[in-house]
């Protein structure tokens, strides 16, 4: 009897140190050619009933490797793979894949966000510190690791997620939490539309910015800061990282291409300038410019100038200018030029021009002018008219 109750009491104790064993120290066992690094990692999980978070900047998941090790624990194969370059920590069943701390004056918030009425682990939400514009992701389970400057101030942390209620967490002078975030739905859902900005549906934004960006975009469309420059190689790659969307510029410098909120100065773009909300005073672009607000001032393109709101001052494109409303002012366009409500002032093309509704000022063009009501002068080979007007004149050649 004595002797079951041992045995008894045995399994119970190995039963209990089974499950309270770390994912670290689980036995695995990799024998692989010439495989991806994310591979790897997918059979360690499955073998240890445990998964991965890490940020994909940090492991190129389409890495080669080459390792045979068997029945070695998590942390020695993990070292294999990165002999050096990452430190290893749990929070639930997750291993969580880090760079060391290089310096002593960083530190870093990590947590889960879940619904907070489900318990559903949330994907993308922007996790944001608005006073040092440093943000990451969720990552599919939940996770994400924000790391930010300054331990000696108490920072605000926010959380957004489109459909959900904006999150604030305060937290103490910097030191490594590991923190739940449950986030509340909105009480009411809003369409897509009506919280993102329109300069994300043209074909430049969708050819030029990721989908991670227009993610952001729709998180933070409430937030927006001010700055005084910024430097950019291209969409997210700059000065202000993730956050350049958000931030309205004195001055903006774009090697390649920028997307920033809004410009109360002068933009200079190498290729293309994508600027969410209003621009003030200047703005050139070597192939094009988009606007998402108002333009007032001076914008020039290479190619392409599009305002999706209205023009006042002098707008330039190469081949072709396009505005979504009033325009005041002088417009060149080189081959074409289209705007869909009223002109004050001269609008000059190589080929066509076209106003939605009324002119009052100057239409040229080599080949065609086109407006609802003319007050003013149309001159091309053919002007079309549509409604008759009280003054004005129309010169064929």
């Amino acid at each position: 009897m004595i002797k079951h109750k041992i045995l008894l009491l045995s399994f119970v104790l190995i039963s209990f140190c089974g499950i309270a064993q770390s994912h670290l120290d689980k036995l695995v066992s990799i024998a692989v050619q010439n495989k991806p690094i994310a591979d790897i990692l997918s059979s360690i999980s499955k073998q240890g009933g445990f998964y991965f978070s890490y940020d994909s900047r940090l492991i190129p998941a389409d890495s080669i490797v080459t390792l045979h090790m068997v029945g070695q624990p998590v942390r020695q194969v993990l070292t294999a793979l990165f002999p050096g370059r990452f430190i290893y920590r749990e929070s639930g069943n997750y291993i969580i894949i880090q760079q060391p701390q290089q310096n002593n004056s960083t530190f870093t918030i990590s947590g889960r966000v879940t619904d907070a009425v489900t318990g559903e682990k949330i994907e993308d939400a922007s996790i944001y510190d608005p006073d040092q514009l440093i943000s990451v992701f969720s990552d599919e389970g939940g996770i994400f690791h924000l790391t930010l400057k300054n331990k000696e101030k108490p920072v605000l942390i926010h959380v957004s997620k489109i459909s959900y209620l904006d999150t604030v967490i305060p937290l103490p002078p910097g030191s490594d939490l590991d923190l739940p975030v449950p986030i509340h739905p909105s009480p009411y859902q809003l369409n897509p539309v009506t919280v993102s900005d329109k300069v994300e549906k043209t074909w430049v934004a969708k050819l030029f910015l990721s989908s991670r960006q227009m993610v952001q975009s729709l998180n933070l469309a409430k937030f927006f800061a001010d700055k005084p420059y910024q430097f950019s190689l291209t969409p997210g790659l700059g000065t202000h990282g993730r956050m350049s969307a958000q931030v309205i510029n004195k001055f903006s410098l774009n090697i390649i291409g920028g997307y920033t909120a809004g410009v109360n100065g002068v933009e200079i773009g190498g290729i293309f300038n994508i600027v969410k909300k209003d621009v003030n005073k200047f703005q050139i672009g070597g192939l094009f410019n988009v606007v998402g607000g108002k333009l007032h001032g001076v914008q020039i393109a290479g190619m392409q100038n599009t305002v999706l709101d209205s023009v006042k001052g002098f707008q330039v494109g190469g081949l072709m200018n396009l505005n979504k409303a009033t325009f005041s002012g002088f417009q060149l366009g080189g081959l074409y030029n289209n705007t869909h409500s009223e002109i004050h002032g001269l609008q000059l093309a190589g080929l066509v021009n076209i106003a939605k509704n009324e002119v009052r000022g100057v239409q040229v063009s080599a080949l065609l002018n086109k407006a609802k009501n003319l007050n003013g002068v149309q001159i091309g080979i053919v002007n079309i008219n549509s409604q008759d007007s009280s003054e004005g004149s129309a010169v064929s050649r």
